[in-house]
């Protein structure tokens, strides 16, 4: 079953507990390396009380998802420590994905770049995924609230025009602080940008700790080299920094991003106590058993923050 309005950080049932099947993961989409045996993917694991939630993306020198992982192929550590893996999660859920465009003045010339990575995205996804726009230059504007009808998006970007000083902390901040209203659990911000800030109200290591906070994996798409600038955000959220020059490049970044959040692997853990609000927590997840080179990257949350106090 497909279960929603999760938190990213901590799951609370309700009821006190909540079963989740795991569902079998297929691997009939081209462009991916499966190692596993899909006999073993069928266990029933129920939850309760606290849990700490990590998607995992693993992929291969190509940059392909490697899919077909069991869970004893990865080991979890939290503040260095050793964690037992409680819940493991092989299937593939809609997402909420919010895209943040650049229309400032640096990116005139550029938008029909903006536009067709607008187009790959819908294209890319699925139809049960929800996705809303937004706009900066030296303001940040919700061009569209979360939606599934691609059409309406793609109508909606077309009348954007470059003006202005350009506000990329606000307007990703922003993204963090709308995405996170999604009714999926699993979400997902991409930012299309040259990179550049010169307007912003916060401060970049501001930013840094409102995506660390929000926990949600911000891709970039990077229409120039300036955004290795902002490329930790994407390290530190489980995201990844793409460099794009050209309309063909984009639709690839695009693609495997959708591919990505469609072969993630879930983990969730119980943290150890006790619970200090506002404390940070590292998270390291590790990919054992597998033959050498099978594995090129693991992304992952680099950590969370403490939200309440538990008894």
């Amino acid at each position: 079953m497909t279960v929603r309005r999760i938190p990213t950080h901590h799951l609370r049932s309700a009821l006190g507990a909540m079963a989740l099947a795991i569902m079998v993961l297929s691997s009939d989409r081209p462009g991916e390396t499966d190692v596993g045996d899909r006999s073993q993917r069928q266990p029933i694991i129920s939850l309760d009380s606290e849990l700490v939630v990590v998607d995992v993306t693993v992929t291969d020198a190509q940059g392909r998802p490697v899919i077909g992982l069991k869970k004893e192929n990865f080991h979890v550590y939290e503040d260095h420590v050793p964690q037992e893996i409680v819940f493991f999660d092989t299937s593939d859920h809609p997402a909420s994905i919010g895209l943040v465009l650049d229309r400032s003045t640096s990116m005139m010339g550029m938008l029909d770049d903006v536009r067709a990575a607008v187009t790959a995205i819908v294209e890319a996804g699925t139809k049960e995924d929800e996705i809303f726009l937004m706009a900066f230059n030296n303001k940040v504007e919700r061009i569209s609230p979360f939606t599934t009808q691609g059409a309406s998006l793609m109508r909606s970007v077309e009348k954007l025009t470059a003006s202005g000083p350009t506000a990329l902390y606000d307007g990703i901040g922003k993204g963090l602080t709308y995405v996170i209203h999604g009714r999926y659990r699993k979400k997902a911000l991409i930012v299309v940008t040259d990179g550049m800030d010169n307007r912003s109200t916060i401060t970049y290591p501001q930013l840094q700790t409102l995506a660390r906070e929000r926990g949600v994996p911000i891709y970039i798409i990077g229409l120039s080299l300036a955004a290795a600038q902002i490329g930790d955000l994407s390290e530190i959220t489980g995201g990844k920094l793409f460099y794009a020059f050209t309309p063909p490049a984009i639709r690839q970044a695009c693609m495997r991003i959708s591919v990505e959040l469609h072969r993630q692997y879930t983990l969730a853990y119980y943290p150890p106590k006790p619970l200090r609000e506002g404390e940070w927590r590292t998270i390291q997840v590790d990919v054992v058993g597998l033959a050498p080179h099978a594995v090129q990257q693991v992304r992952f949350k680099k950590g969370y923050y403490v939200r309440r106090r538990y008894k």
